[in-house]
């Protein structure tokens, strides 16, 4: 099985998709990398509306600026190329690859760092096979797909943080700071993140504490706001950040309304279900700790949407391998499962329009080098997407 399961999927992905998951039921690693590499092979059909559409126009544009363009300091969208997700687009461009590939090779990537941490699990690696087949379902959930098909760089980076945290505070790794500089290049919402680890990770948080701290970081939310401002008005890199993401569109002008406020309620019900778990079976740890400062981080964006929906992405990563590794319950468990599906299929209903345009029907039948090849054109593109990146419906 291990050599013909491979050529199967190399000839129909689809078709294999059966005796792969009854491979990973056995515990076998090569299942998981096909599973990984048919999640990269799917990306490559979800189509470019919305951040994709910048990211495709970016990749059109790096076809005719050299290199030495492409890090010129003096250009002002510097600050929206310094990361290695558009280094990957540049290079991609260059060497005339289809954009679509980077998709592929996040997605594929994203899911492989996910599964082997599920490996360095102590419970997946001496557990039995039913006990081992719902963690790994839990894990696949919990991959942010539609996170990094949309924005390639929140989800991407939130896989990237949550590994090194894995190996800083679960294996004592301290490899795991390269993966937490390797998140920050790749998006710098995660030097927050990382600078937490500074703080004492031997501190004792009990209930009572907890609360205290989150009701006065509550309350002082208006002095994060003026340091903020602060920044942004002193760091120039960081002033067009703020203006958006704190004070902007993004920030306290987001328009809400009971729409808006359902779909967050939805995003956060996973996070929001294992703070329930986490708090009610809480014990001291070095994870523990650092967990209850990125708690204490989300409360200190609370009012501002875009920095607040990205750090509960990757919080829930973080709480997500915590969960797997403590399996409070199998109770708990599948109830963490069913509500980390509802958020993996919800981007499919609400954007059922640019889905229904794509070519996923593709994967019914293809074989995996057809859809290696699959390259939306430049000209359909924008016959259905606004300049904007809004579809058009």
């Amino acid at each position: 099985m291990t050599l013909l399961l491979p050529i199967v999927f190399i000839l129909y992905p689809l078709g294999s998709l059966p005796l792969v998951l009854v491979e990973i039921y056995n515990k076998r690693k090569y299942a998981f990398v096909l599973l990984a590499i048919f999640m990269g092979l799917w990306s490559i059909f979800y189509y470019p509306f919305g951040d994709q559409y910048r990211y495709f126009n970016d990749y059109e544009s790096y076809k005719y600026i050299s290199l030495e363009d492409f890090f010129n300091w003096e250009d002002p969208l510097i600050t929206v190329r310094l990361n290695l997700v558009s280094l990957l687009l540049y290079c991609l461009a260059a060497l005339n690859i289809n954009f679509e590939i980077c998709r592929f090779i996040l997605v594929s990537w994203g899911y492989l760092l996910m599964f082997s941490m599920l490996f360095m699990i102590d419970k997946f690696k001496n557990g039995k096979c039913p006990y081992v087949f719902v963690l790994s379902i839990m894990m696949f959930f919990l991959v942010p797909y539609f996170w990094i098909c949309f924005g390639f760089r929140t989800g991407m980076g939130a896989i990237f943080f949550s590994y090194g945290a894995f190996l800083v505070n679960e294996k004592g790794n301290k490899w795991g700071f390269f993966y937490g500089i390797l998140a920050i290049l790749i998006h710098f919402m995660y030097i927050l993140p990382l600078l937490l680890f500074l703080l004492p990770r031997n501190f004792f948080f009990s209930r009572k504490n907890i609360g205290v701290v989150l009701f006065l970081i509550f309350l002082f939310n208006s002095c994060f706001l003026s340091l903020m401002n602060f920044l942004g008005d002193n760091v120039k890199l960081l002033n067009n950040l703020v203006d958006d993401y704190i004070n902007g569109e993004y920030g306290l002008e987001y328009n809400w309304y009971w729409f808006t406020y359902l779909l967050f309620l939805c995003n956060c019900s996973p996070l929001l279900f294992m703070l329930y778990c986490f708090f009610k079976n809480y014990q001291f740890s070095y994870y523990a700790t650092y967990l209850v400062y990125c708690v204490i981080l989300i409360f200190l964006f609370l009012p501002f949407q875009a920095p607040l929906e990205r750090y509960i992405v990757c919080s829930t990563l973080l709480f997500g391998v915590y969960h797997i590794i403590h399996f409070y319950s199998k109770f708990h468990t599948m109830i963490l499962i069913c509500l980390l599906s509802i958020l993996f299929i919800q981007p499919f209903v609400l954007y059922a329009p640019a889905y229904r345009r794509s070519d996923q029907e593709l994967i019914l039948y293809s074989s995996a080098f057809s859809l290696l090849k699959h390259h939306y054109k430049w000209e359909d593109i924008n016959k259905h997407v606004f300049n904007d990146g809004t579809y058009r419906d």
